[in-house]
């Protein structure tokens, strides 16, 4: 059965297409001129894989939250910049957003229980986003390239985070010498620009 089609030199994906595919369990659109993802996406309850990286995607639909199967999800280098709260009803373990125009996260971010790596480098986050303290099985996480100055020093007690990566600014210092004293197994990686 089809689930996308082409307009012109744009791809776009059918609504009916995709509330159709109850047994969808892989979606890729990546590298494809996709904007949006159709709200019948809530249908495909199946959906454990979806990847968008380098499309054009400005936003997911509130209904994504009804994939009660997705564990997976990467939607890297697109136009996103609000993630709706209904995310934290998935239960999520991989999640990239790097590359995109995010400024903050959903609150409903903090219950995503099962989420061991979280990639959110290169958006427009201005503050260490606090909903990534509850996250107690994260062992991956990714924030370079974000305009982040501060890092909470309760990321030193999550037990679970192995890798850290952040950018290499001046006033980052304190703060990761602080978590490298406090929990010696977080490897911190640090960017430079």
């Amino acid at each position: 059965e089809i689930s996308a089609c082409l307009v012109g030199s744009e791809m776009c994906i059918r609504d009916s297409d995709i509330g159709d595919l109850k047994n969808l369990e892989l979606l890729d659109i990546a590298g494809t001129n996709v904007k949006d993802i159709p709200k019948s996406i809530g249908s495909c309850k199946k959906l454990i894989h979806l990847t968008g990286n380098k499309s054009k995607i400005q936003g997911l639909p509130s209904e994504i939250g009804e994939c009660k199967s997705l564990k997976y999800i990467n939607l890297s280098y697109n136009s996103i910049t609000k993630i709706p709260e209904e995310i934290g009803n998935l239960p999520l373990e991989f999640l990239v957003l790097s590359g995109n125009k995010i400024k903050r996260l959903p609150k409903s971010l903090s219950k995503l229980k099962n989420l061991w790596y979280l990639s959110l480098a290169k958006n427009k986050l201005s503050s260490f986003p606090d909903e990534i303290l509850s996250l107690e099985n994260l062992v991956n996480l990714t924030i370079n390239g974000n305009e982040i100055i501060q890092i909470p020093f309760e990321l030193s007690e999550n037990q679970s985070l192995i890798s850290l990566v952040l950018d290499d600014r001046s006033e980052l210092k304190p703060f990761v010498n602080a978590i490298k004293e406090k929990n010696s197994k977080i490897r911190i990686s640090e960017k430079k620009d």
